[in-house]
């Protein structure tokens, strides 16, 4: 396997690290990584999600050095709060990880992160769509919202603070699910279009596919680079009590992962398959070579988009159910139906 140069920009997905892994990867080059959830003891959880935050600070320990870049832009990392997130940020600075992605409206968000790789200007970009992103309001902290025209001035404003490399982080799509949503691909190949020189997508906990449109690529979904099982409180009530202890439990399709390996003053990429078993990150063989594939947002694309979340939504529940059997009590059939209708495209 030819490794990438020191040049190399690594881009991994979700990473959360509760406690300290081994994920010294032998791949020369800077990482750069979604940081899937704040760094603190602090904060008053958000009110009705899944809450993550990681107590200590396990990146180096994990990785073996310090991150080039976290993205923040994504629905975990304000889940405790201003508190929380500004104790990511010192946690973050005080390794010499540079965060872009969320922030204060007024600072755009901390976008574009500009970036040297051995005398290439580089401009990270961080957004999110997600389901329980927090954004900001009244001039407090929040995420950067996916939204076209935003990003597009953010890219024309980094080519302008001289980024000869604009590349764009998005936290989007549907958990579980293989495809990408129908309007991330229309906004993917707008974004291609409008200067990007590379997308890379997470949080669908799970790999989805590729594409390389006019010489550009776009990453959909990385999926879960280290993410090990969690158990805690959720689904805070206005009481400040959990209403549920949660306890999530991968499948084998969410400990695998997409590792992009990008040199900015070429545009050479190598793409590495990952997987994360027993605390340990390790690199894994293709069966066969990655290859881009090609997508086209239209009528019969979103036929085969919601029979693939849907495929992917039942498939994740038998196999969790099968793993462990349960009934829940009380069942309502009529009311639980309802529920899961009204959410059901609620990604």
């Amino acid at each position: 396997m030819i490794k990438p140069t020191p040049r190399s920009l690594i881009f991994v997905g979700d990473v959360f690290l509760p406690t300290s892994v081994d994920a010294r990867l032998q791949l020369n080059g800077e990482i750069v990584l979604n940081l899937e959830g704040p760094i603190t003891q602090r904060g008053k959880p958000a009110l009705g999600k899944v809450n993550l935050r990681m107590e200590e600070n396990h990146l180096v320990e994990s990785f073996g050095r310090a991150p080039l870049a976290a993205c923040l832009a994504n629905n975990h990392v304000l889940d405790y709060g201003e508190e929380g997130f500004l104790d990511t940020l010192q946690a973050l600075d005080a390794i010499g990880t540079r965060w872009f992605g969320a922030g204060r409206e007024e600072d755009n968000y901390a976008n574009p992160l500009i970036v040297d790789i051995e005398g290439v200007s580089v401009a990270l970009l961080g957004y999110s769509s997600a389901v329980g992103t927090i954004y900001a309001e009244s001039g407090g902290l929040g995420v950067a919202p996916v939204e076209l025209a935003r990003i597009r001035k953010d890219i024309a404003a980094a080519r302008e603070r001289g980024a000869a490399r604009v590349i764009v982080c998005l936290h989007w799509g549907a958990e579980n699910v293989y495809l990408p949503r129908p309007e991330d691909v229309e906004i993917a190949h707008e974004l291609l279009n409008s200067g990007a020189d590379l997308l890379i997508g997470h949080h669908a906990h799970r790999i989805q596919p590729f594409e390389r449109v006019n010489g550009r690529y776009v990453f959909y979904g990385l999926g879960n680079c280290v993410f090990p099982d969690f158990e805690g409180p959720a689904f805070y009530a206005d009481s400040g009590r959990p209403t549920v202890n949660k306890k999530t439990t991968w499948n084998r399709w969410n400990l695998r992962s997409l590792a992009v390996s990008y040199n900015p003053a070429t545009k050479d990429m190598q793409v590495y398959r990952l997987e994360f078993r027993g605390n340990r990150l390790e690199m894994a063989r293709w069966r066969r070579e990655p290859r881009p594939t090609q997508l086209r947002a239209g009528p019969l694309y979103g036929k085969l988009y919601k029979a693939s979340y849907l495929g992917g939504k039942l498939k994740a529940k038998l196999v969790r159910w099968a793993l462990r059997p349960y009934v829940p009590w009380p069942v309502n059939p009529k009311a639980r139906l309802s529920l899961w209708r009204s959410r059901l495209w609620k990604h």
